[in-house]
């Protein structure tokens, strides 16, 4: 998904490799990215309901869900 891409990049080295150890424990890619996000639902149709959101506004929920100490 492009918004997984977008995700990514503005969320740095440390969101990446938090991604990565999830995938590598099991998850699958989006289910990882809800873990991540804190979403709820279905992790598939949530991450596709992001696309609509500007870069800004991404960071914003990047800032205000997710931990990366």
């Amino acid at each position: 998904m492009i918004i997984e891409d977008r995700i990514l990049n503005l969320g740095g080295d440390l969101l990446k490799k938090k991604i990565i150890d999830l995938k590598e424990n099991g998850l699958k890619t989006e289910p990882a990215f809800a873990k991540i996000l804190n979403l709820k639902g279905n992790p598939y149709n949530e991450l596709l309901k992001l696309e609509k959101l500007d870069d800004i506004e991404i960071m914003n929920l990047l800032e205000s869900r997710v931990h990366l100490d």
